[in-house]
């Protein structure tokens, strides 16, 4: 048996979050260096699934992906969620609930920061 060498990128950021292409632009950088597979894993959020799908280039495989904000134990991680329906009402619900907590937070930093 001969095995082939596969491109993939697992853990992909666009503007939605807090990388710097936006997702049109993310999916033509990944056929120019011949990605194969590549899944879109912005931080709390599926807002750049739809564009990424109306751009999606022939010949790359798309699989859904989001990397979830979680604390465990009072510590801060990131969980990366792969090969889930886009429309699921209960992923969206989750996620919506996510931005409403990162707003928050980022409400109550930017109260600290004026306070100095």
């Amino acid at each position: 048996m001969q095995l082939t060498a596969h491109k993939a990128d697992f853990h992909c950021h666009s503007n939605a979050s807090d990388g710097e292409l936006t997702p049109e632009a993310l999916m033509m950088l990944a056929r120019e260096r011949n990605i194969e597979t590549l899944s879109l894993t912005d931080h709390d959020t599926l807002a750049g699934a739809a564009r990424v799908r109306k751009a999606l280039p022939e010949g790359l495989r798309l699989i859904p992906g989001v990397e979830l904000s979680c604390q465990w134990r009072k510590v801060n991680i990131h969980v990366l969620a792969y090969d889930f329906d886009w429309e699921d009402a209960g992923m969206k619900a989750l996620l919506s609930a996510q931005q409403s907590r990162r707003q928050e937070r980022a409400a109550r930093i930017a109260e600290k920061l004026e306070k100095k």
